[in-house]
C-alpha cells in the first residue's frame, strides 16, 4: 500500500508540473490566448513573435486584457495550504533555507529573495518536473542563491548540519513516514537552527479515515493525522518548544461523506 501511495502521489504532481510547463508557452502572442485582431493591437506582437506579452516587464503599451486569460507563471503558483507563509518562517539575511517538497519553487524563491545573496535556498522534490520547473521559475528571477535538487524528503541528498531553517509548506503529509521526515530535518539542522512546517490537520475520527482513498494523500488529506500526533512526531525526532498555530477550519469532500480539516502552522527547535 505504501508503493501504491506513493507512486499516486508522484504521478499527480509530476503531471500538475507538466501542465503548468506546458500552459507557459502561451503567450498574447499565441494562438492560444489572443484573436489575430487582439495580438495587431499590442506592439509586442509581430508576424513572427512569441514573446509573452503579459510579462511584467514589457512595455506598458503591450498589456492587454487577453493577459487575464492566460494561467499564472510557475513562480504565483503554490501548493501549500498556508499562503503567507513567509511570515512565519521569517528567514533571515544570510541564513540558509532548506524547503522540503518545494514545489514549483515559490516559497523557496520567496525565502532567497528574503536571504538575500549572502545566504542559501536549497529546495528539494522528488519529481524531475518539479525541479525543471522551479528551477526555471528561479532562473528567471535571476536568482543566483538558490538550487533545487531531486531527493526524497525523507531520505535527504543533503549534509548534516547545513541549514538554519527548514521549512515545509503542505508536504509531509504526502509523506506516509513523517517521523522518517522529520528525523531527517533534525539531521540537516544546524544547533540553534529551526523547523517551520504548515499542514493540514484532520479532526475526523479514525472511521472516516479509513474511508479515504490512496488518491486522497493527493490532496494532503489521506495522509493527515491529528495535531496532538503531528506535535508528538515533531518531538520524537528531537525538537523542543514545539507550538502550533491554528488556520482557519474547512472540509474535504468526498462523494457521500465529508472529512474536516484544519491548517496548522506548526514550529520546533533543534537546541
Amino acid at each position: 500500500m505504501d508503493d501504491e501511495i506513493s507512486s499516486i502521489v508522484k504521478e499527480s504532481y509530476r503531471q500538475r508540473a507538466l501542465r503548468i510547463l506546458e500552459a507557459s508557452k502561451d503567450s498574447c502572442c499565441s494562438d492560444g490566448c489572443c484573436s489575430a485582431e487582439i495580438r495587431d493591437s499590442v506592439t509586442c506582437c509581430t508576424e513572427s513573435s512569441t514573446d509573452y506579452c503579459c510579462d511584467s516587464s514589457a512595455p506598458v503599451t503591450s498589456q492587454n486584457d487577453c493577459c487575464d486569460s492566460l494561467p499564472l507563471t510557475g513562480s504565483q503558483i503554490s501548493f501549500g495550504c498556508v499562503t503567507d507563509f513567509m511570515g512565519y518562517v521569517n528567514p533571515k539575511k544570510g541564513e540558509v533555507v532548506v524547503d522540503l517538497g518545494s514545489g514549483p519553487g515559490k516559497d523557496a524563491i520567496d525565502a532567497a529573495n528574503l536571504v538575500e545573496t549572502k545566504g542559501m535556498v536549497i529546495g528539494v522534490d522528488f519529481t524531475e518536473e518539479m525541479i525543471k520547473l522551479a528551477t526555471e521559475n528561479a532562473l528567471e528571477q535571476n536568482l543566483e542563491n538558490i538550487t533545487f535538487v531531486h531527493g526524497d524528503i525523507g531520505n535527504l541528498p543533503l549534509d548534516d548540519g547545513i541549514a538554519d531553517v527548514v521549512m515545509s509548506n503542505c508536504v509531509v503529509n504526502l509523506v506516509k513516514d513523517k517521523a522518517q521526515v522529520f528525523k531527517e530535518a533534525y539531521r540537516i539542522l544546524k544547533n540553534g537552527g529551526r523547523i517551520i512546517v504548515a499542514d493540514m490537520i484532520t479532526l475526523a475520527s479514525e472511521d472516516e479515515l479509513n474511508r479515504l482513498d490512496p488518491e486522497d494523500f493527493c490532496a494532503c488529506i489521506g495522509g493527515a493525522v491529528s495535531k496532538d500526533s503531528y506535535i508528538e512526531l515533531l518531538e520524537n525526532a528531537g525538537f523542543k518548544d514545539v507550538t502550533a498555530i491554528e488556520q482557519s477550519q474547512s472540509n474535504y469532500t468526498k462523494a457521500n461523506f465529508t472529512v474536516p480539516y484544519i491548517s496548522v502552522i506548526f514550529s520546533g527547535n533543534k537546541l
